[in-house]
């Protein structure tokens, strides 16, 4: 098969993100529980806190969303007492353990202009990892989050989150990439804390 062919033969699939984790990382991904849900509210508001107080308005809007993951990291491990850890580029960025939880924690955050809205651009993605980087960020059966923080359209984070469980959570897969949506999180619909007012 030459490379026409075989770009031409890969197709789209469904997958969750559990699939992704079992294939590349032989683990599994649980329910975060209901009766720790006040510590994820914390941490949604704390970041948005630090964000702001920190806030660099002359920065692009792709750029606050980078420094969101530093106020996200500060505020977990303020809020639970024990450092996470950035985990560089790809999915995920932060993980850490706290006996509060009886599995680790894994983090990601992203911010948009409306989360009221839904719209089908790439808001989530995984890749297929290379062999060092599964070394590097060796997962393990975790609890995944995905923190979403809407912003005035400059960057500025108005006050609104909602956080998702991505137990389960559907994407697409396509070669060595995998993405969803913003319409994706929606149907998904497992919101465990949310400020939208």
């Amino acid at each position: 098969m030459d490379n026409i062919e075989y770009l031409r033969a890969q197709e789209e699939r469904t997958i969750t993100l559990n699939e992704w984790c079992q294939a590349y990382y032989n683990c599994d991904i649980m329910e975060f529980p209901t009766d720790k849900v006040d510590y994820i509210h914390q941490i949604a508001q704390r970041t948005i806190e630090l964000q702001n107080r920190s806030f660099r308005g002359t920065r692009r809007v792709n750029e606050q969303g980078n420094d969101t993951e530093e106020f996200l990291l500060s505020a977990i491990t303020e809020v639970f007492g024990y450092n996470f850890t950035t985990l560089g580029n790809a999915y995920p960025d932060i993980k850490g353990n706290t006996p509060i939880l009886e599995y680790p924690l894994i983090s990601d955050s992203k911010i948009r202009k409306n989360l009221s809205v839904g719209d089908s651009l790439r808001i989530f993605y995984t890749s297929t990892p290379k062999s060092q980087t599964v070394y590097k960020k060796s997962l393990q059966t975790s609890y995944h989050l995905l923190f979403l923080f809407e912003h005035d359209g400059n960057g500025n984070l108005n006050g609104k989150y909602r956080v998702a469980d991505l137990c389960n959570f559907e994407y697409t897969s396509k070669g060595r990439i995998q993405e969803g949506s913003y319409n994706d999180i929606l149907r998904h619909n497992k919101f465990i804390a949310e400020r939208l007012i």
